[in-house]
């Protein structure tokens, strides 16, 4: 792992508290309203965070170019289209909380996936493959939410909620092996 792609951990850090208080929303919104909102904003501050690691490596590394970091460019292109229609059509949307927060669990778990590849390919562990097996697993997990909620309406929340914690957990595993990788390529 290169020395710019320490910008890319400490975007997945900003996912993981984006994907932490999703999860929060999962357990303790009653009001389908707020929630929606919320997520909205949260896909503003993803967006916010993107652009600004995208605008960095590609200020201080003008060669970016061909580097990986030019996927944040489209992260936030996305994120901003479904803030943007989360607020348009709020009052349509407010019965898909669940998808919603789906959508940032797959963005989410993309991100991770990228830079659990980008850690193995440093430094070869096992504990890096397994990191990447599990979030192509939690993933796998996540996409049904996506599309068609399986289980029935009081437990799809919580099941959603305990998909956030679990990404949140993915996310600073990785964030440890990703700081010590970098770490041990400075020294």
């Amino acid at each position: 792992m290169s020395i710019p792609d320490i910008r890319l951990v400490y975007m997945n850090l900003v996912t993981a508290l984006l994907v932490l208080i999703a999860g929060i929303l999962c357990l303790f919104t009653p009001v389908p309203q707020n929630h929606v909102v919320i997520l909205a904003l949260l896909f503003i501050v993803g967006r916010e965070a993107a652009f600004v690691t995208w605008g960095m490596d590609r200020v201080h590394h003008p060669e970016a170019r061909t580097r990986p970091l030019k996927f944040l460019l489209y992260i936030g292109l996305l994120a901003m289209i479904l803030a943007l229609i989360i607020l348009f059509l709020r009052p349509y949307l407010e019965l898909f909380a669940v998808q919603l927060t789906a959508m940032l669990l797959v963005m989410a778990y993309n991100m991770q996936l990228i830079l659990a590849i980008k850690i193995y390919r440093a430094i070869k562990s096992r504990s890096s493959m397994v990191l990447i097996v599990i979030s192509a697993v939690l993933l796998a997990a996540t996409l049904p939410f996506l599309i068609y909620p399986p289980f029935t309406p009081e437990i799809r929340s919580t099941w959603m909620a305990v998909l956030s914690f679990l990404c949140l957990a993915t996310v600073l595993v990785c964030f440890g092996l990703a700081r010590k990788s970098v770490l041990q390529s400075v020294r």
